[in-house]
């Protein structure tokens, strides 16, 4: 009798991956030298890759001792009043803005630690956001949905750094378009019928977004391309522009997007389980990857040196190359199945944020997170004010609807720190931010160990400091918290 063992049976296959290196600009340069024969190209070629090698090798070992001390500095910034920060970007190395859960726009200044709040469209105009919001033409034909507290949960700016791209909670799927520095209100698209998770440009006035509605849209930006307009109490008028095209290839929310320029293609990610990559100019899918873990996917990182896509589920980061259109490499996260919630990379470095409020680093080189002393803050718990102690969770304590869930595959920790001397530790601990502590507050999470998942990473455009910003997990709690290492 033989017996066939198919492929689906037994445990999934994972081929071995290394992290690619790729050739340096100069060496190609040097083997195009008219100076250098046939040998003598090729004996330079073997040296210099040699020496790129060993220097690699140098600097990642350099990379990886200097990393672990030069971030563990937090420097906490004031978010009183802010209800969780969902989305960040940079404007220069010294202002990053932030959107939250309270659909608040806000510019804070990172050396000083002031914030300005930038009013929305529904500021300017009174009564947008509402069914009764009138144009130049009349009543709006499309319904405007009510305010359901979704808040702020993408924005971009363009390559030009004239135009940031913000979605918005009110009204419900809309994207408001502002002018920089000035934030100045340029136009409002309207098309999503339902959240908006993610905004790409795709050029300075081609903007790609995906929302809850399972669709990907493509507009184009341009002041006086819209035959409808709003009427602000002072400035120029607000145009009011439809997507060019619309596609729905994904059979559930459109959680991230990411647009690569090199390759003239746009990465989405969604809940059914799968990463698209699209043809941008056909506006089609070209390859669809099916993920291995997705439960909770939400966040999407691309590594534009190796064109590698990092994508974050419940428990693990899942690598994938277009290239041979698979996921090739996972790992598990820090955060004892509490969700990977953001993700940054730093040429092999990928920084990871979960909902349990840490933030690791996993070398790509080394296939291992670095590791971090325990005396800069990363065991201790975020504890509030009155609860000096971190106390554990209980039955009693409802810090999540999934609690019981995560509390069954608590097994990430022990495994990464397997490898860790007992006196390091595979992550650093974000500080406790701030709480409101209302009656839901007192009635269910008091004397609990409240956390702040990280729901936003970015380096700043000079790579030498990590903006790490969020709230507590929990949907009924409302706080904030913003970091910078």
């Amino acid at each position: 009798m033989v017996v066939f063992k198919l492929p689906f049976m037994g445990k999934p296959f994972e081929p071995t991956w290394t992290y690619p290196h790729s050739e340096p600009s100069n060496i190609a340069a040097c083997l195009n030298s008219r100076e250098c024969n046939g040998v003598a190209r090729r004996g330079r070629a073997q040296r210099i890759r040699t020496h790129r090698n060993s220097l690699e090798a140098d600097m990642a070992r350099y990379v990886s001792r200097k990393l672990a001390g030069s971030l563990t500095d937090e420097h906490e910034f004031d978010t009183a009043g802010l209800d969780k920060v969902f989305a960040a970007t940079w404007l220069s190395d010294d202002h990053v803005v932030m959107g939250t859960k309270c659909n608040a726009l806000v510019v804070l200044n990172v050396g000083n630690g002031k914030r300005v709040q930038i009013p929305l469209v529904e500021a300017h105009v009174p009564g947008w956001g509402s069914e009764q919001a009138v144009g130049e033409k009349g009543l709006m034909q499309r319904q405007v949905l009510p305010d359901l507290g979704t808040g702020i949960r993408c924005m971009a700016v363009n390559p030009s750094r004239t135009l940031i791209a913000v979605g918005v909670g009110r009204p419900l799927g809309s994207i408001e378009i502002f002018k920089l520095p000035s934030f100045e209100p340029l136009a409002v698209l309207q098309g999503h019928t339902d959240m908006v998770f993610s905004v790409a440009w795709m050029s300075d006035n081609v903007l790609v977004s995906g929302a809850r509605d399972m669709t990907v849209k493509k507009w184009m930006i341009c002041s006086e391309s819209g035959t409808e307009f709003l009427s602000p109490l002072n400035g120029p008028r607000i145009s009011l522009l439809s997507a060019t095209v619309s596609a729905c290839e994904h059979r559930g929310k459109v959680r991230d997007m990411l647009y690569n320029t090199a390759k003239s293609n746009i990465a989405t990610l969604s809940t059914d389980g799968f990463v698209k990559i699209w043809d941008a100019n056909k506006f089609k899918p070209s390859t669809n990857v099916p993920l291995r873990y997705t439960e909770e996917t939400c966040c999407l990182a691309f590594d534009d040196s190796e064109h590698i896509y990092a994508i974050g589920s419940a428990n693990h980061v899942s690598l994938v190359d277009p290239r041979a259109g698979q996921v090739v490499h996972t790992f598990e996260s820090c955060d004892d199945g509490w969700g990977v919630r953001s993700l940054a990379f730093d040429n092999a470095v990928l920084a990871v944020g979960g909902g349990k409020g840490r933030v690791s680093f996993y070398d790509m080189r080394g296939g291992k997170y670095l590791a971090w002393p325990s005396s800069h803050r990363s065991q201790s718990a975020l504890s509030t004010p009155s609860s000096p102690s971190p106390l554990s969770r209980s039955a009693s304590s409802p810090l999540s609807p999934g609690y019981a869930r995560r509390s069954r595959i608590r097994r990430g920790s022990t495994a990464i720190l397997a490898g860790i001397p007992s006196d390091m530790t595979a992550w650093l601990q974000t500080g406790e931010g701030w709480l409101l502590r209302d009656a839901m507050y007192e009635a269910h999470f008091q004397g609990a160990d409240v956390r702040n998942a990280i729901y936003t990473l970015k380096y700043n455009p000079s790579r030498s400091g990590l903006f790490a910003a969020g709230g507590p997990l929990q949907l009924n709690l409302k706080g904030s918290f913003a970091g910078m290492w």
